[in-house]
């Protein structure tokens, strides 16, 4: 509304009140008429611009009180990640003995009874080593996984000729680990007995190199599949093994990770006794 207009409404209610007030007391004093007169004259309405007028809001909604920011809180979680953690086994009761046969190696440990700071136990690693005097797992020869905390032997029924190095590591269910302390033994280096000739035949595949070998007719207890890329006359254990197959009718294996270049291989046949020998040797290049 204009400012015109909303004098004149401000007037016509005081000259109603007036009116109200006359006709109950009959008059009225006229210091009363006057200061009735110059309220209206004084209408703050007069001091505000026709352009305030218009933009005053109709009524003013205060805004509500900002809600009081919560304090950050932050958890520690246990990582899932592996820890992959190596903590000396002398703090813990896990230690290992051997107990040498004329063809076996018996190793006993006891049980693990140390804390994994996550997770819990997961399994025993029983490794050997020829070459390493301080084997770990993983990096040596794995001869069996133990889930039982409790299953606390294991037989090596073929031991290597020659010094091996012996450990059982107690992984936990992060791969946090603890290692035993380190037992060696000896056994001397048969030597190669043929009495059969063995060939060994060495094609290409599509998925790798297809090696065929003649069965070996005698007491028999495992194939060793061996190969080389240094020296053309590999044999077991100085070369690296591929294969363990122990089925005296199972002739073939396929090397599905073939070596690029030159490899040489061959398959050394182990008697129940220990004693062993090896098959001709075969070249093929990839």
């Amino acid at each position: 509304m204009t400012k015109t207009t909303a004098k004149f409404m401000t007037l016509f209610f005081i000259m109603l009140f007036i009116s109200a007030c006359v006709s109950e007391e009959g008059n009225i004093a006229d210091q009363d008429l006057k200061d009735i007169a110059d309220a209206a004259a004084s209408d703050p309405v007069d001091s505000l611009s026709e352009q305030d007028i218009e933009t005053l809001p109709d009524e003013i909604i205060p805004e509500p009180p900002e809600k009081p920011i919560a304090e950050e809180t932050t958890e520690t979680l246990a990582e899932t990640e592996d820890i992959d953690e190596e903590t000396a086994s002398d703090d813990y009761e896990f230690t290992l003995t051997l107990e040498k046969t004329d063809d076996s190696v018996k190793l006993t440990w006891t049980p693990f009874s140390g804390e994994f700071e996550v997770g819990g136990f997961e399994n025993y690693k029983v490794i050997r080593s020829i070459t390493n005097a301080d084997p770990t797992y993983p990096g040596e020869s794995l001869l069996k996984t133990i889930v039982d905390i409790n299953e606390t032997e294991y037989v090596d029924r073929l031991p290597e000729a020659g010094i091996s190095y012996y450990r059982v590591a107690a992984i936990g269910e992060y791969k946090q680990k603890f290692h035993t302390n380190v037992e060696s033994t000896e056994f001397p280096h048969p030597k190669e007995t043929p009495d059969q000739d063995i060939t060994l035949v060495a094609e290409k595949a599509e998925n790798g190199v297809l090696l065929k070998w003649t069965r070996y007719d005698g007491e028999f207890l495992q194939y060793k599949v061996v190969m080389s890329t240094d020296h053309p006359y590999p044999k077991y254990p100085d070369d690296r093994t591929l294969e363990t197959v122990p089925f005296q009718n199972i002739t073939s294996y396929t090397d599905l990770t073939p070596e690029s270049g030159t490899s040489y291989y061959a398959v050394t046949v182990i008697r129940p006794d220990r004693s062993r020998f090896t098959s001709k040797r075969v070249m093929i290049t990839v």
